[in-house]
């Protein structure tokens, strides 16, 4: 299941191994958080209430932070 996350977070962001498992970590497996702290480079707490304000649509959170 973990690999199976990285390989969602390393796709969706183009990002390297090491940072899909750094964030995935930060955000307590949670694919869609990680996600959103890459492409925009907020921390988890932000990533989180991007998400929430967004109805957890990762492309409306990006959009907003940007």
């Amino acid at each position: 299941m973990v690999e199976r996350q990285k390989q969602i977070v390393m796709q969706a962001t183009d990002c390297e191994r090491e940072q899909a498992k750094i964030a995935l970590t930060a955000s307590n497996g949670h694919c869609k958080t990680a996600i959103v702290m890459i492409l925009t480079g907020v921390d988890v707490v932000t990533a989180t209430a991007l998400l929430q304000q967004n109805n957890g649509y990762i492309r409306s959170a990006i959009a907003k932070n940007g």
